[in-house]
């Protein structure tokens, strides 16, 4: 299930227009957004079925950041935080959950 919404993530959902995006007139097609929405539920259920795969977390909030749900995407970082038990990868989440608070308008 994993695999296959990652396949989407790297395909379809980068091709979306988030908020403030220009591409394409901010439009995306019916089959995007319908291929981004099918990786969310299979990253959710893998979520469900395991919470502390840190791996799961970090490709939810890339399916929600490119739909431009920053806010659930930066929910997601922090989880993938505190799921991850490395140190070092622990600073890399923390760096990218920054860097996406700072874009962030409210």
């Amino acid at each position: 299930m994993f695999l296959y919404a990652k396949k989407y993530i790297r395909k379809l959902a980068p091709s979306i227009s988030g908020a403030g995006a220009n591409a394409d007139n901010g439009r995306a097609s019916v089959g995007q957004f319908e291929a981004a929405n099918v990786a969310k539920k299979c990253l959710l259920a893998a979520v469900k079925a395991n919470t502390r795969a840190a791996h799961l977390w970090s490709n939810l909030a890339n399916a929600y950041f490119s739909m431009g749900e920053h806010r659930i995407a930066s929910k997601c970082l922090e989880k993938e935080e505190l799921a991850t038990r490395e140190l070092s990868r622990r600073e890399l989440v923390a760096d990218k959950l920054g860097a996406l608070l700072g874009k962030q308008v409210f």
